[in-house]
């Protein structure tokens, strides 16, 4: 399917009973309260992963900084290996 397509109808309805069905049982099981303890316990593994993909990127800019480097000072030396 490309961008630009709508996705097929029962996929829509399926989606949007398995939301309405979140907010009743949220609703319905403790209201305000309820969900403020679903939030905190969802967020708990979701910081984890984002702390990890944080950590990975800044590994990744750096390797990735200090790969240009080393190219650009090769491009830069191997003029003067040519003339000499």
């Amino acid at each position: 399917m490309s961008l630009d397509q709508e996705p097929a109808r029962w996929d829509k309805i399926f989606w949007t009973l398995v939301i309405e069905l979140v907010a009743f049982s949220m609703m319905f099981g403790g209201g305000l309260h309820a969900l403020q303890s679903v939030v905190v316990i969802t967020s708990i593994p979701l910081i984890l992963i984002m702390a990890t993909a944080s950590i990975s990127i800044i590994k990744w800019i750096k390797e990735d900084h200090a790969e240009s480097s080393s190219i650009e000072k090769t491009i830069n030396e191997e003029p003067t290996k040519l003339t000499s």
